[in-house]
């Protein structure tokens, strides 16, 4: 009998070693360690009739997911287009802005994509933006920009445009 409880207890410290194991393994998920070198993905979506949502990713120098802290800024700005839409461009006077300080602990894992397209991403989401906190109505077609000054003094930026909720 004290030979069976013997080696389930070393099969036990064993399976509890690999589960920690695992566990630290899952964590880490592959996450960069390095400062955030440019936004990889930037996400509008719209939400319900008369809102949107945005969240960006940020990526390394070697191309890995990453946290960055500091202060992110969204504004967004009305797109202008000539008639029959030949040519647009943004406006000249944002018709949303906010800004705020950002935590490494801000940043979740997330699932985004469908089918093949689906894949984990660290991500950083605003809180949901309605129309009604425009300074003026809202256009059919918007650009968004995002810009991130991390605490060490970089700031990297990039834009996406997008309609609102139509």
């Amino acid at each position: 009998m004290t030979i069976l409880r013997t080696s389930k207890r070393k099969s036990h410290r064993w399976a509890t070693a690999a589960l920690l194991v695992a566990v630290s393994l899952m964590a880490c998920r592959g996450k960069g360690s390095g400062q955030p070198e440019y936004i990889d993905e930037l996400a509008v979506l719209s939400s319900g009739p008369d809102g949107l949502k945005v969240w960006f990713a940020l990526h390394d120098a070697a191309e890995r997911p990453t946290y960055g802290a500091g202060q992110p800024t969204l504004e967004v700005f009305p797109r202008e287009c000539t008639a029959f839409g030949l040519s647009c461009s943004r406006g000249e006077t944002p018709l949303f802005q906010v800004e705020r300080s950002v935590a490494i602990a801000d940043f979740r894992w997330s699932k985004v994509g469908v089918g093949a397209f689906e894949r984990d991403v660290l991500l950083f989401a605003f809180p949901r933006i309605s129309t009604s906190q425009f300074t003026s109505e809202a256009p059919k077609s918007v650009e968004i920009v995002v810009a991130l000054t991390s605490a060490q003094g970089q700031r990297i930026e990039t834009s996406k445009t997008s309609t609102v909720g139509r």
